[in-house]
C-alpha cells in the first residue's frame, strides 16, 4: 500500500514539474516576442528627418500606405514622373523581397499623406532644380520605350470592331504615315512627338484623322483612340511589320471622300 503511495507521490511530483516547465517556457516565449515585436517597432516607427524635401516616382506603379509596413492599408496609388514632398523616413531600412530601402513619409500634390517604399521614389534636391532635369530624363525614356511598344500598323475600328477605312503607321525612329486604305500613295508623312504626361501622340504633318491621338495601355497591349468634339475613332494594331500587309477582313475599298463621310457617320 505505500508503494502505491509512493508511486502516485512519483507521478504527481513529475506533473507538477512538467506544468511548471510549460508555464516557464511559455513565459520565455512570450517574453521573446514581445521583444522582438518592441524591436521591429522601433525599427519601423522611430523616425527622422532627410536633407531631401522633394522626391519623383521612378517606378511605373507605386503604392502609398497608411502606414511603414508592406502589408498595411493602400491609401492611393501614384505614377511613373508624379512629384511628391518628404516629411520624414523611417529610422532604419527595411527588407521588401531582396531589397532593403526606407520607408518615406510623403505628402502629395491634393495635401494627402502616406509611406512609400523607398525603391519607387527617385530623391531630389528641389533648390539645385535636378528635380525639372530629371522628369524630363524619364519622359525621353518613357517616349523612346513607349515607341518600341507601338512601332506597327494600326488600323480603325468602329464600335462593332470592324475595320474601317484609315490606316496609320508608327516607326520607332518617331516618322508615321497616315493615310486612307488603297489610297497610300497618297499618304501623309512626318514626325510624331509623344507627350507622356497626358498620354497624347501629335503629328507635326497633321493626319486624315485630323486629331491627335491618346494611348491607353489594357493589361499589356496599347489601344490608340483620335477624340473631337463630333466622335471618337479607335485603332486597333494589325501588325509589327510595316512591310508585311497583313490579311484582315475588311469593308470594301472606297474613296477618300467616302471614307471621310463614313468617317463622319461612325
Amino acid at each position: 500500500m505505500s508503494f502505491i503511495n509512493n508511486d502516485h507521490q512519483i507521478s504527481g511530483g513529475n506533473m507538477r514539474y512538467s506544468i511548471s516547465s510549460l508555464i516557464f517556457l511559455l513565459v520565455l516565449l512570450t517574453t521573446a516576442v514581445l521583444s522582438c515585436k518592441r524591436e521591429n517597432d522601433s525599427t519601423v516607427h522611430q523616425h527622422k528627418e532627410t536633407e531631401y524635401q522633394t522626391a519623383i516616382i521612378h517606378s511605373p506603379y507605386a503604392y502609398v500606405r497608411i502606414s511603414p509596413l508592406l502589408f498595411s492599408a493602400r491609401v492611393t496609388e501614384l505614377e511613373r514622373g508624379e512629384t511628391v514632398s518628404i516629411i520624414e523616413k523611417s529610422a532604419e531600412k527595411s527588407w521588401v523581397g531582396s531589397k532593403a530601402d526606407y520607408w518615406y513619409h510623403i505628402k502629395m500634390k491634393n495635401k494627402t499623406t502616406g509611406w512609400i517604399y523607398g525603391s519607387s521614389l527617385k530623391l531630389v534636391d528641389s533648390s539645385s532644380g535636378n528635380a525639372d532635369t530629371l522628369l524630363k530624363e524619364l519622359a525621353e525614356k518613357d517616349a523612346e520605350t513607349l515607341k518600341k511598344e507601338l512601332h506597327g500598323k494600326w488600323w480603325s475600328v468602329n464600335s462593332q470592331d470592324t475595320f474601317t477605312n484609315q490606316v496609320l503607321e508608327l516607326f520607332e525612329n518617331s516618322k508615321y504615315k497616315s493615310y486612307y486604305r488603297d489610297h497610300e500613295k497618297n499618304a501623309i508623312d512626318g514626325f510624331y512627338s509623344i507627350d507622356s504626361t497626358n498620354s497624347m501622340i501629335s503629328f507635326d504633318k497633321g493626319t486624315t484623322f485630323k486629331t491627335q491621338i491618346k494611348y491607353v495601355k489594357r493589361g499589356r497591349t496599347y489601344c490608340l483612340f483620335s477624340v473631337n468634339e463630333k466622335n471618337e475613332t479607335e485603332f486597333k494594331k494589325i501588325s509589327n511589320e510595316l512591310d508585311i500587309t497583313e490579311k484582315v477582313e475588311e469593308p470594301a475599298a472606297q474613296s477618300p471622300e467616302e471614307n471621310a463621310d463614313a468617317d463622319k457617320a461612325e
